[in-house]
């Protein structure tokens, strides 16, 4: 019986874990990031390709939330994932996914692709 309760609580312990909010990132982070040209860094953009087509960030990479998967990057590497604006819930679902399959520095880009850089004096 004890057994069978160590079991349940590791899987719970991993629901637990997938179900915190993935952090966010503000566009200055990102835009950080991307100069500094980090090791296993990579945004993804997880609109439709058409979208993506249509406009996207610099350097990013077009993964429809439904095709999210093993990355080509270390699963420590910092991925940033980004919707069309903050109300779209695409973003969190892709950064879960990844969590889920061991990446762990996912984050969110906060204001999605509306996300405006902070003005600078």
């Amino acid at each position: 019986m004890s057994e069978r309760l160590a079991v349940l609580a590791l899987i719970l312990a991993c629901g637990v874990a997938r179900a915190a909010e993935a952090p966010k990132l503000s566009c200055d982070e990102v835009r950080q990031a991307q100069l500094e040209r980090e090791p296993g860094f990579l945004i993804i953009d997880v609109r439709s390709p058409a979208d993506y087509a249509a406009g996207h960030i610099q350097g990013a990479r077009s993964v429809p939330v439904s095709e999210i998967g093993p990355l080509a990057v270390p699963r420590d590497g910092k991925v940033v994932v980004y919707c069309p604006d903050p109300s779209c819930p695409s973003d969190t679902t892709a950064a879960d996914k990844l969590a889920g399959m061991g990446y762990s520095n996912v984050s969110v880009l906060e204001g999605g692709l509306d996300a405006k850089p902070s003005s600078r004096p």
